[in-house]
């Protein structure tokens, strides 16, 4: 267990989103799927700093995704929303984005904003929805119950999800990449418990 932790800490993210990054067939929706992910952590950024937290760091690379440290402690409300911050401006781009659709890359700019909006706050623990559904609890529960909550959604979505996403390999023959995602997600819940 302590191995496994190790290498989850210690750069499996970056390697992770390389790999991910590699295994697009065209590099323009790989372009389109950074710059929807840069767009996304500017939301954070500029949620972060507009509530007066200009501390934050550059992005890191992890398993789900791409994070920034917004320092130690913040109310309940500002941590709702800087998580919600970066689904917005994802769909806010998405919505700028349907006037230019005739276009094949504008439609597939705004599909990929659209689905990086949704798939962000799904109620898992490290994604923007977890976040946000953790400091709603938290200002209603105290802080043990809320996590335990928020782990056993995290943990019964990311299994769900894992299994759904097997299927899918099963039947198109695509979607490694996501059930590596969720798996590892599901992976990690599994460890907080022990």
């Amino acid at each position: 267990m302590r191995l496994l932790r190790f290498i989850y800490k210690k750069g499996v993210g970056a390697l992770f989103w390389l790999a991910v990054m590699l295994a697009f067939d065209s590099p323009f929706i790989c372009i389109l799927t950074l710059i929807a992910a840069a767009i996304h952590e500017c939301g954070h950024i500029i949620a972060a700093r507009a509530l007066g937290r200009g501390d934050t760091g550059a992005p890191r690379a992890t398993l789900d995704g791409f994070k920034i440290d917004t320092g130690a402690t913040m109310s309940y409300r500002d941590e709702a929303i800087i998580a919600a911050a970066g689904p917005f401006c994802n769909l806010l781009t998405a919505l700028v984005s349907l006037p230019f659709c005739h276009s094949g890359y504008a439609l597939t700019f705004l599909l990929i904003n659209l689905l990086s909006a949704i798939s962000n706050l799904l109620p898992l623990t490290s994604y923007d929805g977890g976040r946000i559904i953790g400091a709603l609890l938290r200002s209603r529960l105290d802080e043990h119950r809320a996590a335990s909550v928020t782990d056993a959604i995290s943990l019964a979505l990311s299994f769900l999800l894992s299994l759904l996403t097997l299927m899918l390999i099963m039947y198109l023959g695509e979607g490694y990449w996501l059930f590596g995602m969720f798996f590892a997600i599901f992976l990690r819940e599994i460890l907080k418990k022990h």
